[in-house]
């Protein structure tokens, strides 16, 4: 791996989040995005009591030889626990975020608990929120950082907490997850079947995917789906701006482009120009993904309604952008390829997309993607190589590893089940359809990213409702075999 033998000697911080997007801004405003998506999950009827502790794991566990250790955060909730001998324990896992109580003490999982007293556990993704190595993360140190040793971590936390809760093999293991954790939840059942009996995975990405230009597409038909906010108007103007800043690119009208967006830095190269237009495009991105809270940049309606306020396309993007900014509290727009360098070395999430995942969001000619059609794949392969010394080559090799290794959209003998919605653009990468056998899929019409993971809240649909049904159906049913294989 090229990598090993570069001088990308950097040392990395801690992070907020980081999944996909090119810019600084899109940063801050996902992480909002998922504090609004948090207070949907998180019901004060629903509360229960939280202990939060700490297991040492090793560093690298497929080298025992290797005494390197780190500590991994996790919490427990065991209010609904009533018959220790037999009761279902439910695996929360987390992913590219810190895993806080609140999470893990909220949303549709701790519904189910209730109905089938289960203890849960929600255990913290390595080298993400407090389950940092002390000495901070080199790239040394985030060579360790994979879904592989990530499953390891959980296979090691469930034989730690078999012996701390004196549980047996009375007790079925269910994983949970969604999103990134959501395919750590299939891949868990996959390679570790002996102790996770069944996995639901919502919104899982598990096919991954170099150039994802699928993603903007279903952007785009989010954005002129009038069943969430959206209208062919919306879409058509979302277009002509982004297609009047991609003419001014042409035209070498970098200055005028510079004034208009409120640019910190000038453009001063092609990278530049790619992270500019990905980050005007992130927070649409953001909105389409998630739909949900009521902020004016948290929902379709609400970036429809901004992007149709005028009949000049651009200038609504300008004024987009500017109230963007003021929500930001920011003076200019941090849009240059050299700030999104130093962006990087504070998320690991980035590393994972060189080194396993990809996710890399273009658009594709002919395609109704909405957005820019000057973001190509230079840029990310840039940071792969300037922050981790990761050829574009290695990407790729590494890209179709992981699907070899967990068999893409296509698993086979697994107990899992895939929840989806149509106006999330994670969706192309996950299981839309049934497998056969136990490996099922559920697919929501209109549901947005994870959405079927809050629960049930006050305003959810008529097919979500039907889809948490069927989830809790489906669990029963896994409690149900387990029950009658022991």
């Amino acid at each position: 791996m090229a990598w090993k033998f570069c001088v990308c000697l950097v040392t990395f911080l801690t992070f907020h989040v980081a999944y996909s997007g090119h810019g600084v801004l899109f940063q801050t405003i996902k992480q909002r995005m998922l504090n609004e998506q948090r207070k949907k999950f998180y019901r004060a009827d629903k509360l229960a009591n939280v202990t939060t502790l700490y297991i040492e794991q090793p560093l690298d566990h497929f080298n025992r030889l290797d005494e390197r250790t780190f500590m991994q955060r996790y919490h427990v909730i065991d209010a609904y626990w009533n018959d220790p001998g037999h009761g279902p324990v439910f695996l929360f896992i987390g992913g590219e975020l810190p895993l806080e109580e609140r999470e893990v003490n909220s949303g549709h999982h701790l519904e189910m608990a209730q109905k089938f007293h289960a203890l849960i556990f929600g255990v913290e993704h390595r080298f993400y929120g407090k389950s940092v190595p002390n000495k901070g993360l080199t790239l040394e140190v985030l060579q360790y950082l994979s879904s592989q040793q990530a499953l390891a971590d959980l296979a090691n936390f469930i034989s730690f907490a078999t012996q701390q809760y004196s549980l047996s093999d009375s007790n079925t293991w269910i994983s949970i997850g969604g999103s990134y954790p959501g395919s750590l939840s299939a891949w868990m059942n996959l390679k570790y079947g002996h102790l996770i009996f069944g996995a639901l995975a919502s919104s899982a990405p598990v096919r991954a995917q170099v150039d994802f230009q699928e993603f903007n597409d279903v952007v785009g038909a989010g954005l002129s789906n009038t069943k969430t906010g959206g209208s062919a108007e919306c879409l058509k103007n979302v277009i002509a701006a982004f297609s009047q800043v991609d003419q001014l690119i042409k035209e070498k009208q970098l200055p005028k482009l510079q004034e208009d967006f409120k640019l910190c830095e000038n453009i001063a190269s092609n990278l530049d120009i790619q992270t500019f237009v990905g980050t005007l495009q992130d927070p649409i991105e953001v909105a389409v993904q998630y739909n949900t809270g009521s902020g004016e940049f948290s929902r379709i309606g609400n970036v429809c309604y901004q992007m149709m306020e005028t009949a000049d396309p651009y200038k609504n993007l300008i004024r987009y952008t500017e109230d963007l900014l003021i929500h930001q509290q920011k003076k200019c727009l941090n849009a240059s390829y050299e700030s999104f360098l130093e962006e990087v070395k504070n998320y690991p999430w980035y590393y994972q997309t060189c080194t396993e995942f990809g996710y890399y969001e273009t658009c594709k000619d002919g395609s109704q993607c909405p957005f820019s059609h000057m973001v190509n794949l230079d840029s990310d392969f840039a940071m792969c190589k300037d922050v981790y010394c990761i050829l574009p080559e290695a990407v790729y090799t590494q890209v179709n590893f992981t699907n070899q290794y967990y068999g893409s959209d296509h698993p086979k003998n697994g107990r899992i089940l895939f929840i989806n919605g149509s106006i999330d653009p994670w969706h192309p990468l996950s299981v839309l359809e049934s497998l056969g056998g136990n490996e099922t899929a559920i697919f929501i019409d209109d549901a947005s990213h994870c959405e079927d993971m809050a629960g049930h809240v006050t305003d959810i649909t008529p097919a979500l409702r039907q889809a948490l049904d069927d989830i809790e159906s489906t669990v029963k049913s896994w409690l149900d075999e387990a029950a009658r294989q022991k």
